[in-house]
């Protein structure tokens, strides 16, 4: 992955900010059993602390995390979301499905990030109506690789 240039990081820090931002108001305002306002205030504020400090990776880290719920429950009115309160265009389950396939191209699920998405898509994959054993069983094998390395 090229570097970015300051001015390109400068622009990804403020849309993964804003991104979670936008992200902690839409979960606590789905559901207070999602966040509770004390848990989305301290996100909150290191949020900020994490953009302040220039953390990147971080936040896109932070920003996948919070969106996991959203993509799992099948919730399309997020990205609707997203886009109306900070004009960013995402599409959550395209890019969680994208990721699923450059790991399966790669034959090799890299951190423990990675390994929590396969083990949702396995999941995903098991509760669907027509189970892809196919797939499951590809996944299955690069869990049982990353499990054991």
């Amino acid at each position: 992955m090229a570097k970015l240039s300051s001015e390109e990081s400068k622009k990804e820090l403020v849309k993964y900010r804003d991104l979670i931002l936008a992200t902690l108001s839409y979960l606590r305002n789905k559901s207070s059993n999602i966040l509770s306002e004390s848990y989305e205030e301290k996100l909150r504020e290191q949020t900020l602390e994490h953009f302040e400090k220039g953390r990147l990776i971080k936040l896109k880290q932070w920003f996948r995390d919070l969106s996991e719920w959203p993509r799992e429950a099948g919730d399309v009115a997020f990205d609707d979301f997203l886009r109306g309160q900070t004009g960013y265009w995402i599409n959550n389950v395209v890019d969680f499905e994208i990721r699923i396939k450059a790991i399966i191209a790669r034959k090799e699920i890299k951190n423990e990030t990675e390994y929590r998405e396969v083990l949702s898509k396995v999941d995903q994959l098991c509760q669907a109506d027509k189970c892809d054993a196919d797939e499951v069983a590809k996944l299955n094998a690069l869990l049982l690789n990353f499990e054991n390395d």
